[in-house]
């Protein structure tokens, strides 16, 4: 191995270390030992790393938030506000199947939580599963019937899937119950004939 191949890959090491934070020996060799476990704690309170990480999205870095807030997820925070903050970041940063990786996951420890099955159902459409998509509106609107939203994305993914005009008509129709003057009501009329 030549001097430069050494020297070279001595450069790549110290960069490396240097990216961590610097030399072990560096850093230990004037910091005191209560400060570094004070430092500790703080870096492992979910709070903190909460905060970290709303500071981190509010700069526009989402991967460093959604780090913070998994860690601080992690470490005992609250599920279900770290949930929908890890989601928020992953979808901001277009990393939908992360985003839908999040809320299976949260869905899977809390599987009655049904507001949180239907963020999991759309991003499951963002993500190019629309036989999942399905599953989870479906079951989104058998248990919380009153959620006209998830009727309305129901219908349209059946609608558009031609999987099931009729039951797409009824979920329309289920939709403009609902909400007559809804949001989405004119399309809902327009895809049910304009019955209504």
């Amino acid at each position: 191995m030549s001097i430069a191949s050494v020297t070279a890959r001595f450069v790549v090491l110290a960069a490396s270390l240097a990216s961590l934070g610097g030399c072990a020996a560096a850093q230990g060799a004037e910091s005191d030992p209560r400060t570094a476990a004070k430092e500790a704690a703080i870096d492992a309170d979910p709070a903190h790393l909460e905060q970290l990480g709303d500071a981190a999205g509010s700069l526009g870095d989402m991967t460093r938030a959604e780090e913070y807030f998994a860690a601080a997820l992690h470490r005992g925070g609250d599920d279900l506000r770290l949930t929908r903050k890890l989601v928020s970041a992953s979808v901001a940063d277009s990393r939908y199947p992360l985003a839908r990786a999040h809320a299976a996951e949260y869905v899977r420890r809390h599987p009655k939580d049904t507001r949180m099955r239907c963020i999991l159902a759309s991003l499951e459409l963002a993500s190019g599963s629309r036989d999942r998509a399905l599953v989870e509106y479906a079951r989104v609107v058998r248990e919380r019937p009153e959620l006209a939203a998830a009727h309305f994305a129901l219908a349209s993914l059946l609608l558009s899937e031609k999987s099931d005009e009729t039951s797409a008509r009824e979920e329309f129709l289920a939709y403009l119950k609902l909400e007559p003057e809804g949001p989405f009501a004119e399309v809902a009329r327009a895809s049910v004939g304009g019955a209504l």
